[in-house]
């Protein structure tokens, strides 16, 4: 009898669950199975394709797609299911159906539904079975978008969010923060219905890495995306769809969101080398047109005017890329705002830029209210970064770029002071916040409000004890960006130049230089003019450094000198720049970049030397001689499996896979050896190199990226 009732339990609650939501066949869903033995073909002469599927491990299937393509000079790229002619795919689902299915695609291609074996008309979905199966049959070539099923039941209680990014807005420009420049009338009267983040920061400094942490909540460091150079390398992206990381789209499209980024972020679709795709299912992207953000407003209407033929909640990401530069405002915003007599002419059309986005949302909040789901919206106003306009900042202490009016080269406050509004569904307040918040905190709090249980690892901590106020003491912070790491706590701001996730390449020549820190009191020096020195306080912040991707890749050389005479081994560590550290010993200061040592060791002995590099991405050199002789075969293997690297004495790139392993290395043996390995702790090893193309050069430059 009980296990009947658990059954009866667990069943209910399976027909709950699944009843109250919608179901995206484009993603993982832990009820849908995909039956293995049914195959489809990727079209081989498409090479818009990329990217695909996303399990729950992260791991890709074929026959789901980024269908890529450029329409009226916008950028597309949609989760799409792509079948050839004849080809069917069949969708396992654990519960009894009460379902329609909605589906779209063109109107000269044709496909047949079947619910467990039987021809299907009118797209309903209804059995009592405990598993059910449907089957996609193409009668034609086919490609489908906007795959789902959804329950005939109307849906309660359900909250859209709209989350809009203005780029490049410091957080003392609006109105709401107390700035006096009557650049956001319209963001200023919506701040009356939120709650409003005086002192939010974020984590990083410029578009990409900063993105990134709205969208997966961990510093930058962990993403496995440089956040250093523009160009995102193959080995990052593998890297990264191969992760735990759990982005927001895709959790919320696991839920039966629909997930839409309608802006201009060049750094969020997969086919360029410069983004990583973060999951969306549909992306609309504007870098390509000069007047893009009417048009982004624009295609927010028009999908806005048709979401409710969709039967889904709406995840939306709306990113202006004004007042990014270049500063272009139209004439008329720029004459609506007011500054100081002398206030340089570039911060006034940076400026009415930011009043040109304001006039611009508030057409969009118009757009909400009058949809009637305005009370049970979540929506989300923030910035990626600042921008730098102190010239006492103007040059980069971290990179020696001159960043006046720009960003990305530090972590000062005005790169990292940005706007805050939050709309809670179903709460109208005004409400100001003068604790600190950040960009890293916004991914869980938006997945607290929405009820969804966060199950991956993050950095970030809901708001929602500040909002409820609950919790009164302000939030430590800690950031990454180009040759920076830093840290604010207790009134002090510690900043400090590293090399530690560079890469090298067009932005970088490998070169490592010193690593000079500074210290601000920001209660005394809000501006950070003057660094002080107190080394108590730098001690005490240095300890939250280890909040980003602190692991390293280690170097292994084990000599086995089991029944053989005593030899003479001479050991030649090199790298082209940087610094070498032996791990194998007490000291925790790093060598010189070249570093030699002979070993002497007797018969049955086992020698066991490793070693990290400074910064970690760069590839060592390793000789090794024998008795003055290079080793040969049967003497020197390298790897997990233990191979001998052909004419690969010395460590280079064309054999570094050879010498990857796992962290216990390859085994030991009974008769003299030299095995060298290194274990990978998280960054990925690699000799690629990526050239940028034109498209993605051009698009940089438009935006004041590269010069």
């Amino acid at each position: 009898m009980i296990n009947l009732l658990f059954f009866i339990n667990i069943f209910f609650f399976i027909s709950f669950d699944l009843k109250s939501e919608a179901i995206n066949l484009l993603y993982y869903n832990k009820y849908v199975k995909i039956n293995n033995n049914i195959q489809s073909t990727i079209p081989s002469n498409n090479k818009e394709t990329n990217n695909h599927y996303i399990f729950e491990n992260g791991i890709k299937d074929s026959r789901f797609l980024n269908y890529n393509y450029r329409e009226n000079g916008i950028d597309v790229s949609k989760k799409i299911l792509f079948l050839k002619k004849g080809s069917s795919i069949e969708f396992i689902i654990e519960k009894n159906l009460n379902h329609k299915i909605f589906y779209q695609y063109k109107d000269n291609q044709k496909v047949s539904f079947y619910l467990n074996e039987k021809l299907i008309n009118n797209d309903i979905l209804i059995s009592n079975n405990i598993e059910n199966r449907i089957k996609i049959f193409a009668d034609t070539d086919v490609v489908i978008s906007n795959l789902y099923i959804n329950p005939l039941e109307s849906i309660n209680n359900t909250k859209d969010l709209v989350f809009i990014v203005i780029d490049s807005l410091r957080g003392d420009v609006p109105g709401f923060n107390g700035g006096s420049f009557l650049s956001t009338p319209n963001l200023d009267e919506f701040s009356k219905e939120t709650y409003v983040f005086q002192k939010h920061l974020v984590n990083s400094s410029w578009t990409r890495p900063s993105t990134l942490i709205f969208f997966t909540g961990i510093y930058p460091s962990k993403s496995f995306i440089n956040f250093w150079d523009y160009p995102v390398f193959k080995n990052e992206k593998d890297a990264f769809y191969s992760s735990s990381i759990k982005s927001l789209p895709v959790i919320l499209a696991e839920k039966g969101y629909r997930t839409i980024l309608i802006g201009n972020n060049p750094f969020f679709t997969d086919h360029r080398y410069i983004g990583v795709d973060i999951g969306f299912e549909e992306v609309y992207e504007f870098s390509f047109l000069d007047k893009d953000t009417p048009l982004i407003t624009s295609k927010f209407h028009k999908f806005w005017d048709n979401k409710n033929n969709d039967k889904r909640p709406i995840f939306l990401f709306l990113n202006y890329n004004d007042p990014h530069k270049p500063y272009e405002p139209p004439y008329e915003f720029r004459q609506k705002v007011k500054a100081p007599f002398n206030t340089d002419a570039r911060k006034i059309d940076y400026l009415g830029e930011v009043a040109y986005v304001d006039s611009e949302i508030s057409t969009i909040l118009k757009k909400i209210k009058l949809t009637g789901n305005y009370e049970n919206t979540m929506i989300l106003v923030t910035s990626d970064h600042g921008e730098v306009m102190n010239p006492n900042h103007a040059k980069s202490k971290f990179t020696d770029v001159y960043t006046l009016f720009g960003h990305g080269q530090g972590l000062y406050e005005e790169d990292i002071h940005t706007p805050l509004l939050i709309k809670i569904p179903e709460k109208q307040v005004s409400k100001k916040i003068n604790l600190v918040s950040r960009s890293i905190d916004l991914y869980p709090t938006i997945l607290d409000y929405l009820n969804i249980e966060i199950k991956n690892p993050i950095d970030g901590i809901s708001l929602r004890p500040i909002i409820e106020g609950v919790e009164t003491t302000e939030r430590d912070y800690y950031g990454e960006s180009r040759g920076v790491k830093g840290v604010r706590k207790s009134g002090f701001k510690f900043m400090k130049k590293t090399y530690e996730y560079h890469r090298e390449g067009p932005a970088w020549d490998g070169r490592v230089g010193k690593e000079e820190s500074y210290l601000f009191n920001l209660k005394e020096d809000p501006n950070e003019l003057q660094p002080i020195q107190n080394k108590n306080v730098e001690i005490e912040l240095m300890k939250d450094f280890n909040k980003g991707n602190q692991s390293k890749n280690l170097y292994f050389i084990r000599i086995n000198n089991k029944n053989s005479k005593k030899k003479e081994i001479k050991l030649t560590l090199q790298t082209s720049y940087g610094s070498i550290k032996k791990e194998d010993s007490n000291s925790e200061s790093f060598l010189e970049k070249y570093h030699t040592e002979n070993i002497i060791i007797n018969d049955g002995e086992i020698i066991e030397k490793s070693f990290s590099v400074y910064p970690d991405v760069l590839i060592p050199n390793i000789s090794v001689l024998i008795e003055n002789r290079y080793p040969l075969k049967g003497e020197f293997g390298v790897g997990e499996f233990d191979l001998f690297p052909k004419n690969c004495s010395i460590i280079n790139l064309e054999c570094l896979d050879l010498y990857t392993s796992s962290p216990k290395g390859p085994k030991s043996v009974n008769k003299f050896r030299v095995q060298i390995w290194v274990t990978q702790a998280g960054k990925k090893l690699s000799n690629e190199k990526v050239l940028l193309e034109k498209e993605a050069i051009d698009i940089l430059k438009r935006q004041g990226y590269i010069q």
